[in-house]
């Protein structure tokens, strides 16, 4: 469904008055994204399962093709980031909900020079970011900013790279960090790019919804951070002397193609894809700023994450070992 059909149906329905009155009284939606945020520290893996229950296969087969870590994901990707996302907003128009909080990306926002930092303030359109991550996501953007343009009460949040403990099903990070510590990492890619931890991401998002204007978009970032660097904190944390060797962007952007078929073909884990390449040598320079006047929100040191999260692999492992 474009915008312009998204108008449309939006009014058909009643519009939430200037006093933000709503069937649906607003604490149930709090306690709703408490639970989802509460999720969210566990593991950035549980927001999947939720969309999951909500989307059923379509999110299952994202999952199962590699989802926005493969370079060319299909029309599954657009169906669940795009008309899922409608979905749930043509949902708050019937009922009437007090507020939604959509949480975007930072991939949907146009990227600038090297040399400036990004901000929310721009243009979301699907033409103007590359990949079908990037445009699933700018895409549905678009579509929630309208739907605020007609009365709807939303928030849009735009994480960066969320990495940290808990996540189950292992995102491209955790998968390259697992195979780290076992020693299954024979080289890794220079460059870097904007991380955050997932437990900030969940507070942040609980915050805008109490406390962020309505219509209105916010970066939940980190701080940027090479791959070579995160190794290196997380082979000190788990007492590793081993280090792989760092591929310059140029040469792993020759490798990445390859690797990435294999690994759907194995059905392995996708760390290292044209995309995710093309990621790390982009700017990565986002501020917070917006988000830090309007509800205090402040991502904890990568350090700390990064401690936390090797934590977490090594115990698991050490839980995985003692089950055999």
């Amino acid at each position: 469904m474009s915008s312009e059909e998204l108008i449309r149906e939006s009014r058909r329905h009643p519009k939430i008055d200037d006093r933000g009155m709503m069937d649906v009284p607003f604490l149930v939606l709090v306690l709703l994204l408490v639970a989802i945020g509460l999720l969210m520290m566990f593991s950035a893996s549980y927001a999947g399962a939720f969309v999951s229950e909500i989307f059923g296969e379509e999110a299952d087969e994202l999952r199962k093709r590699g989802g926005d870590k493969a370079s060319r994901s299909g029309s599954k990707l657009y169906q669940v980031n795009i008309g899922g996302t409608c979905k749930v907003i043509r949902q708050c128009l019937e009922h009437h909900i007090g507020k939604m909080i959509y949480v975007s990306s930072v991939h949907a926002i146009p990227e600038k020079p090297k040399n400036c930092v990004i901000t929310e303030d721009c243009e979301f359109s699907p033409g103007l970011v590359d990949g079908d991550y990037a445009k699933s996501k700018a895409a549905a953007t678009e579509m929630v900013f309208s739907a605020a343009r007609q009365g709807l009460s939303v928030n849009i949040v735009f994480p960066s790279g969320i990495i940290g403990p808990g996540d189950m099903l292992g995102g491209s990070f955790t998968s390259m960090a697992k195979s780290f510590l076992t020693g299954k990492l024979p080289f890794a890619v220079r460059g870097g790019y904007d991380f955050v931890d997932v437990r900030d991401v969940a507070k942040g998002i609980l915050a805008c919804a109490e406390n962020g204007e309505s219509g209105k978009g916010y970066i939940l970032s980190g701080h940027y951070i090479t791959i070579r660097r995160m190794l290196q904190i997380v082979g000190k944390a788990a007492k590793l002397i081993y280090r792989p060797i760092c591929l310059p962007l140029k040469l792993a952007r020759l490798a990445a193609p390859y690797c990435e078929r294999r690994c759907l073909k194995e059905k392995k884990p996708l760390f290292f894809t044209p995309y995710s390449i093309s990621v790390l040598g982009s700017n990565g320079r986002f501020t917070h700023d917006a988000a830090t006047e309007r509800f205090a929100y402040r991502p904890r040191p990568i350090e700390e994450t990064l401690r936390d999260m090797t934590a977490w692999l090594v115990s698991q492992k050490a839980k995985a070992g003692s089950a055999l």
